[in-house]
């Protein structure tokens, strides 16, 4: 590696690669090192084209992919570097702030333009985490206090700008292409433990408008942040990355996790089939709204990004927009995708 990139440091290590810092024509990037064998080499590829995808352009809020190279059997894939805190750490720092849920609403707002960008290419993320959203574009700066220390100097502390924070989605290793239609039930049905029951009144809705449903089918995620839908029927829809997101948040904002006890996965389980999610209750009720309206098991009431754009646009939570707005843009939204797909098979 060092032969490709002179100039080299060591970031981190996951399960899929190794994550260097290098130099590369002026500027630092990000490479991600992966060793493949026959059976790993379809994954990278399917990663690169997944980048690919959606780097052209790149989204503000999705780490931008530049190419890759090959060098016998390990991949170096070439990424923009996102540097600074994972969501979680950053929103932890900032809980005293006074301006705290405005800087959730806006934190918010860029993820959700970001996975409505993934989600207009057909893609599901499947791995929304607080690991996976880095918050960039914060600058220090020393602000000097009226007052003096012990040693007769000026006290100072160390603050920071906020207001051009901006999240970053990284880490599609797990994404899939959603390009099935999959029938609306299949998260309904009821199993031996208790699951989920269908609304019988709003799938009909939703199968008179012919509101097209597509998913990918396999594992994959993180148990504690993963759309119930996923983790019990293998099966992921857009809306499942909203659950992710919600639970991102929640863990983000109070520092807990929606399975607190949970300690495998037959715990995890249980938690899904039994427990209610808790609800968020910050001075904000927009971002309650959201968060809480994510957090639910029935799919066709979870928002799309591009509604919670809107509604964090118009500062009204959900109670203020009528369903059939709600609808309208869900609607639109979802046929939007559908013909993108055709489109795409087409060409």
């Amino acid at each position: 590696m060092q032969e490709l990139y002179p100039e080299i440091k060591f970031i981190d290590k996951g399960a899929q690669g190794s994550v260097f810092l290098v130099k590369k024509d002026g500027r630092e990037i990000a490479v991600k090192q992966v060793k493949t064998n026959e059976e790993t080499l379809p994954e990278t590829l399917r990663e690169v084209e997944f980048l690919k995808s959606f780097s052209n352009p790149c989204h503000p809020a999705l780490a931008c992919y530049y190419g890759y190279t090959m060098k016998n059997r390990d991949f170096y894939i070439e990424m923009e570097y996102v540097n600074g805190p994972n969501i979680h750490d950053f929103l932890q720092q900032h809980v005293e702030d006074a301006r705290f849920t405005s800087h959730c609403l806006a934190l918010l707002k860029d993820v959700c333009s970001g996975l409505a960008y993934l989600h207009f290419k057909n893609i599901i993320h499947k791995d929304i985490k607080p690991a996976n959203i880095i918050i960039s574009g914060i600058r220090q700066y020393t602000e000097y206090l009226d007052m003096k220390d012990l040693r007769g100097k000026d006290r100072k502390v160390v603050a920071m700008h906020l207001e051009n924070a901006r999240p970053k989605i990284i880490d599609v290793g797990l994404a899939c292409f959603a390009n099935s239609k999959c029938p609306g039930n299949a998260v309904f049905q009821k199993n031996a433990e208790g699951g989920f029951i269908e609304e019988e009144a709003y799938l009909d809705f939703l199968a008179e408008k012919k509101i097209p449903l597509k998913c990918c089918q396999g594992t994959g995620g993180t148990p504690m942040y993963m759309a119930p839908e996923t983790w019990i029927y293998t099966t992921s829809y857009f809306v499942s990355d909203m659950f992710s997101l919600g639970a991102t948040f929640y863990n983000s904002i109070t520092n807990k996790f929606l399975y607190p006890y949970a300690k495998n996965p037959k715990d995890v389980t249980h938690a899904i089939n039994y427990t209610a999610y808790p609800r968020l209750e910050t001075s904000s009720e927009l971002l309650n709204s959201l968060i809480n309206n994510f957090l639910q098991r029935d799919i066709y009431k979870r928002l799309s990004p591009d509604i919670v754009m809107v509604l964090i646009n118009k500062k009204v939570p959900i109670s203020d927009m009528a369903l059939s707005e709600r609808l309208l843009y869900q609607r639109r939204f979802n046929i939007d995708q559908f013909k993108t797909e055709k489109v795409t098979k087409r060409t």
